[in-house]
């Protein structure tokens, strides 16, 4: 009987865990699922289309919010600077997901009630942590983030309006809190990291 009760128990925990992941997994990518198939957006570019160019960073430095950035254009964002930056492809779709969940994709670029900024709603705090960590954990891709700063904006301004640059300090904050790209290979793993890294409350 102890044996079949302790089966039991694990099977009742097993059960708790897959209800909350798919739960989890639903909240996090119900935004997505509504945007996906949407046309009604405003275009970023004058050509509809997204162009990464890590030479020139003011380009893409004019997001203001109170609109929905295209689902097409983010998926492209964050393929092409997750490419320049190196890391692993699943980075991208951990991107484009917490883009969605956090700010509606672009929608909200400053926290109601709260601190947070940009598409990807980073703290402060935690925007400035990462600079000192990944500053001596991994210099050379610190130093491939910094490039995509536009010059020309205060460093606050650059969070919330410069896309390239948001996404890639979001890539730096997610490193320098020790998640592992290469493991976030389904949505329900990805969700469950989601709301234990990055959305704690």
């Amino acid at each position: 009987m102890g044996c079949i009760y302790r089966f039991s128990f694990l099977n009742a925990q097993q059960c708790v865990w897959l209800l909350a992941s798919c739960l989890c997994a639903v909240l996090f990518l119900l935004p997505v699922m509504s945007l996906s198939g949407s046309d009604d957006v405003r275009a970023l570019y004058p050509e509809g289309e997204y162009r990464f160019d890590p030479a020139n960073p003011a380009q893409h430095a004019t997001w203001k919010g109170r609109h929905t950035l295209p689902y097409a254009q983010m998926q492209t964002l964050c393929h092409d600077v997750c490419s320049y930056l190196g890391v692993h492809p699943n980075a991208a779709d951990f991107l484009l997901e917490i883009a969605a969940a956090e700010s509606d994709f672009g929608y909200y670029v400053r926290q109601v009630k709260g601190p947070a900024q940009s598409v990807w709603q980073i703290e402060p705090e935690t925007a400035r942590d990462m600079h000192t960590r990944l500053a001596r954990k991994n210099p050379l891709l610190y130093r491939k983030i910094i490039a995509l700063r536009d010059p020309g904006l205060e460093e606050e301004d650059n969070v919330v309006t410069n896309l390239d640059y948001g996404a890639a300090l979001c890539v730096g904050v997610l490193i320098v809190k020790g998640i592992r790209f290469d493991a976030l290979n389904s949505l329900a793993v990805r969700a469950e990291t989601w709301k234990r890294f990055y959305n704690t409350y």
